[in-house]
């Protein structure tokens, strides 16, 4: 690789790094270098990054980094960095405010806590924000309000109360949000029904009940939601069965059973369904045949039989399909099989045997499977691993 070619680059991300002081040599040989990506690596000490002031997109996500932090002030020119999983803490919080030309920031999982947090609020800039688990107090969302310029947020696992969804309700210009893992109650969700241009609401695992689905029915503009982990009850899922804008919908572990999914299986337009962990049975399943344009389904943990998965095998445009934990046999294997257009396949703990696994190994456009069976023997084992056109495989 010639110095001439090096001085070309712009954009660079590296997977195996071995040498950690001739890969910063070699870096230094990239004048024009303005994306750096360097997630999943080893590095403790990034004071070397400060060298590189051109930088625009900076990913050091997944590292250890223990020195240097301060030199990613240096890097003034910045509009989008990802520091997830970096041990950044407060310190590393302010730092990162510092930099005024920010418009996207992933500092998640760094354990700012709400000091940290209030550095990040100054950030008037920013459009994109990801600030989940971070050991917020329940009192410092409140000062996310004066982010007005967020198009997108993801604040999961942080503590937030009814009060923090307030401030967050004021943000208007809010297309995205993952609000997941807190402490929701229906008061919470009702401000943040306030936020009109929302596409995507994630409000799983909150404490809200049955009375959230009418504020959430009158957000005519979310195509994707997840309420999934909350305490519902047959009047909600009438009403989220009426939401016909909706493309995707996560309700998992919300004790949908069959009588419930009558309502939710009305809305024919959705793409993505994920009703795992919710006493469905074959008499459920069927009527996920009326839902025709499903690309992607998570039936797992179910009580889906060989019935149920006849019907399933009817979703012509399903390619990626989720039913582990269920109770269907080498007949529903079978009516799987059937399915070609599937790349991505999940059915561990079924009752299905070695005539069962043979059958999906001929499913030539499969890419990912997920496969463990206790009634595998060695004609399923011996299939599986003559199988080449899986890329990932779990048995």
């Amino acid at each position: 690789m010639t110095n001439q070619f090096l001085a070309c680059i712009g954009s660079v991300s590296f997977k195996n790094i071995s040498n950690i002081d001739e890969f910063w040599k070699l870096v230094g040989l990239m004048p024009k270098l303005t994306e750096l990506k360097l997630s999943k690596h080893t590095f403790n000490d990034i004071e070397p990054i400060g060298k590189f002031k051109q930088l625009t997109i900076l990913n050091i996500s997944d590292n250890p980094i223990m020195k240097g932090v301060e030199a990613i002030g240096l890097l003034k020119q910045l509009t989008e960095l990802d520091v997830r999983y970096c041990r950044m803490g407060e310190e590393g919080s302010k730092i990162i405010s510092k930099l005024g030309q920010l418009t996207n920031l992933d500092i998640s999982h760094n354990s700012i806590r709400s000091k940290g947090f209030k550095f990040i609020c100054e950030m008037k800039q920013l459009i994109i924000l990801k600030v989940q688990y971070n050991k917020l107090e329940k009192s410092s969302s409140n000062q996310i309000e004066d982010l007005k310029q967020l198009t997108k947020l993801d604040i999961s696992g942080n503590n937030i109360d009814d009060e923090g969804a307030k401030s967050i309700g004021q943000l208007k210009q809010l297309t995205k949000l993952d609000i997941s893992v807190n402490y929701l109650s229906n008061v919470g969700v009702k401000h943040l029904s306030d936020l009109q241009q929302l596409i995507y609401l994630n409000v799983s695992y909150n404490d809200v009940d049955e009375e959230v689905a009418k504020d959430i029915y009158n957000m005519k503009k979310l195509s994707k939601l997840n309420i999934g982990g909350n305490d519902l009850n047959i009047e909600s899922f009438s009403m989220i069965g009426k939401m016909d804008h909706l493309k995707k919908l996560e309700f998992g572990v919300v004790g949908l059973g069959n009588d419930g999914f009558e309502f939710i299986s009305k809305l024919k337009h959705l793409t993505m369904l994920d009703i795992s962990e919710n006493q469905i049975n074959d008499n459920g399943a069927e009527l996920l045949s009326r839902m025709e344009h499903l690309t992607k389904l998570d039936v797992g943990f179910n009580s889906i039989g060989d019935r149920g998965i006849r019907s399933i095998s009817m979703l012509k445009k399903l390619t990626d399909l989720n039913a582990r934990n269920n109770e269907f046999g080498n007949e529903g294997a079978k009516y799987i099989s059937e399915m070609m257009q599937l790349t991505i396949l999940q059915v561990d703990e079924n009752k299905f045997g070695d005539e069962g696994i043979i059958a999906i190994t001929k499913m030539k456009n499969l890419k990912k499977l997920r496969i463990f069976s206790e009634y595998m023997d060695k004609e399923g084992k011996d299939a599986l691993l003559n199988t080449k056109h899986i890329t990932k495989l779990k048995y």
